[in-house]
């Protein structure tokens, strides 16, 4: 019983790991796209000055 409650005990963090690996996915792909539109803004900017 021992070995079974440990491994449920390795699933449920790897599900934990799982669930925070796509929050932080979903994290760095909206920052990637808030930088793209700040480096779009910023050459926009330096064209036309």
């Amino acid at each position: 019983m021992i070995g079974l409650q440990r491994y449920y005990n390795i699933l449920e963090d790897r599900h934990l790991l799982n669930v925070e690996t796509e929050q932080l996915r979903k994290q760095n792909a909206e920052l990637r796209r808030l930088l793209q539109v700040y480096i779009q803004v910023m050459c926009v900017i330096c064209e036309t000055q």
